[in-house]
């Protein structure tokens, strides 16, 4: 996991972890954290061509939708031009046809170098969840629809034929609908289906993002005590200058404060992790641990485990 910048302006907390008038305070930060992705792919800079298997088994509409929606955000996530990703559909009443013969065949046709081949969308019957009558809403209610899907990709090299990943999600879609209060339930999930064929963006979206590193965002927090030397550090800190602020707390954890040394240390552990050395962060957590048991280490230290 690599650590960006900050992304928000540090706040001050004061309260629960402040153990004396002169104690030290907390200050939070958030971080957009780079979260490698679950199916790394060398893709960039590669043809690809995007697949859906028409068969009696799948909406034959939904999968066509899929197949255009998934090609648009490989695009979007590569940088290509528009339609540079073409999507095709594959006609099939058996899966027993990817052999290396066909997987090439379909390479030489589409020009590609990668296959993605969206093998099934199965979508389960809506479910209805909750019933509530609007206030002042006359005779219309709300309530949700959910409609639980599955996906499987099956991604080739069409070159070698070799199966490179197979991607297998299971989640749920979810709206909120308005609706007359006399309806049936079975005529309001009846019009879902529309809404499904424009969901299959977002279940585009969810595929692709298995193949590149996401950003997302996480708070962390530094003590600080209200001195000039602390005071340093937290302005170093700011500016992302990690090395400086480490300079200034690593002369801390000698101090006869056993309080304020284990802040120091705690200190070091995050502007270790910012500099993508967990290893070094888990140790000076060990150390601060030695020194004054500080609310959060341990949980911390799940973190950077993980």
């Amino acid at each position: 996991m690599i650590l960006s910048r900050f992304k928000i302006t540090f706040a001050v907390i004061v309260g629960a972890l402040m153990v004396s008038s002169c104690g030290p305070l907390v200050q939070m930060f958030n971080v957009d954290v780079k979260v490698p992705a679950k199916h790394p792919l060398e893709l960039s800079g590669k043809s690809i061509a995007v697949f859906s298997q028409i068969d009696g088994v799948n909406d034959s509409l939904l999968m066509v939708k899929l197949a255009a929606a998934l090609s648009a955000e490989m695009e979007r996530e590569l940088t290509y031009k528009v339609g540079s990703i073409p999507a095709f559909n594959l006609h099939s009443d058996t899966s027993d046809i990817w052999d290396t013969g066909y997987i090439q065949s379909l390479s030489l046709k589409s020009n590609a170098d990668i296959l993605m081949v969206i093998k099934n969308l199965d979508i389960k019957q809506p479910v209805m969840s909750g019933s509530d009558r609007l206030p002042s809403g006359g005779n219309y209610a709300s309530s949700y629809v959910l409609v639980p899907f599955t996906t499987l990709v099956d991604i080739y090299d069409g070159i070698t034929a070799d199966k490179l990943t197979s991607l297998f999600q299971s989640d749920t879609l979810l709206w909120e609908v308005l609706f007359r209060s006399d309806l049936k339930e079975a005529a309001i999930t009846a019009r879902i289906h529309k809404s499904l064929l424009e969901a299959t963006k977002n279940i585009a979206e969810n595929i692709s993002g298995n193949f590149f590193d996401q950003w997302t965002t996480v708070q962390r927090y530094l003590y600080v005590y209200d001195n000039n030397k602390w005071h340093q550090a937290y302005n170093q800190a700011q500016k992302f200058n990690w090395d400086q602020a480490m300079q200034i707390w690593l002369a801390e954890t000698g101090t006869s404060d056993r309080l304020m040394s284990a802040c120091a240390a705690f200190n070091l552990a995050i502007a270790c992790e910012m500099k993508s050395r967990r290893e070094l962060a888990l140790e000076w957590l060990q150390f601060a641990e030695s020194c004054y048991q500080l609310k959060g280490i341990e949980e911390y230290k799940s973190i950077l485990k993980k």
